[in-house]
């Protein structure tokens, strides 16, 4: 038998829309999880409040709330990682990392054309 409250939510990220339940009373929420194993314990990490964070399943995987598997991330990072394909915020932060070093690069070749050799 199911006890307590529940609250059904639908949110857009990327190109697909999630359907967000949040649990009943003897079972924790993903947030519950995310907020007392990872936010609390790294609370320096984060600029933002608990409440304007999205948590992301590492694996996709929503049945999967190992603290192992989650990150907490922006709205944005979110968004991100899901239509870039990738895994988490540690993929994100290395892709952006690779896109910036690229995109200098290009720029210095742009303004300063090797010279052609003789």
């Amino acid at each position: 038998m199911r006890r307590g409250k529940f609250i059904q939510e639908k949110r857009l990220i990327g190109k697909r829309v999630y359907n967000f339940e949040l649990m009943y009373k003897n079972k924790k929420s993903v947030r519950q999880i995310a907020y007392k194993n990872i936010y609390l314990k790294n609370k320096e990490d984060y600029s933002l409040p608990f409440k304007k964070y999205d948590i992301h399943h590492k694996d996709r995987d929503k049945d999967n709330n190992r603290t192992s598997n989650l990150d907490i991330v922006t709205r944005d990072e979110h968004e991100q990682i899901h239509n870039l394909g990738l895994r988490g915020e540690k993929e994100l932060y290395e892709y952006k990392e690779i896109s910036e070093f690229f995109e200098n690069l290009h720029r210095e070749r742009k303004e300063n054309p090797p010279k052609k050799r003789d």
